[in-house]
């Protein structure tokens, strides 16, 4: 092959995998507020809503809300590849105010799988920022609460695979 050729490949190849990363990255939201939107909302898969479904809250705001509720509309999604895997992770917000506490409501992020969704961060506070800072291959998440009347931040890092509190 010339070496024009080759240079042809490689950027052939480069714009690939460019192009392969910015769709599991499509949005670039970075910033989740309890009560602000999800710029490029996507739609939650049904094994997803079921482990949602789970939560203690979740759960209780099904049960007083009854039947035949429209569940996804609870919620707001967002792709995101935290690990740069090439397969787009979601980050989750509650879009209903009975899934809301006083200053708070709950974030989870699932880590998409080669079989489906795993739940790796379930947090309550009024914003989830995705942070460039990466531990063991993920972006650090921080979220953000207020405690009385002061900001309290956590950061979480990926760890055994799930997000933990930072020590």
């Amino acid at each position: 092959m010339s070496k024009t050729g080759s240079t042809l490949w490689a950027i052939v190849l480069l714009v690939t995998i460019a192009s392969s990363s910015a769709n599991c990255q499509t949005n670039g939201q970075t910033v989740f507020e309890l009560e602000g939107n999800v710029t490029s909302p996507v739609s939650l898969p049904p094994d997803v809503i079921a482990v949602l479904k789970s939560d203690k809250v979740v759960d209780g705001c099904f049960k007083t809300e009854g039947a035949g509720v429209n569940e996804e509309a609870w919620f707001e999604a967002a792709e995101f590849d935290l690990n740069d895997d090439h397969r787009a992770d979601l980050i989750i917000k509650p879009k209903h105010t009975c899934l809301f506490g006083a200053n708070q409501g709950p974030f989870w992020i699932f880590q998409n799988v080669h079989d489906g969704y795993q739940k790796v961060l379930s947090a309550t506070g009024l914003k989830l920022t995705i942070l460039p800072e990466k531990f063991n291959s993920f972006n650090t998440i921080r979220v953000g609460r207020a405690e009385g009347m002061k900001g309290r931040d956590t950061l979480f890092r990926f760890s055994q695979g799930k997000y933990r509190p930072a020590k």
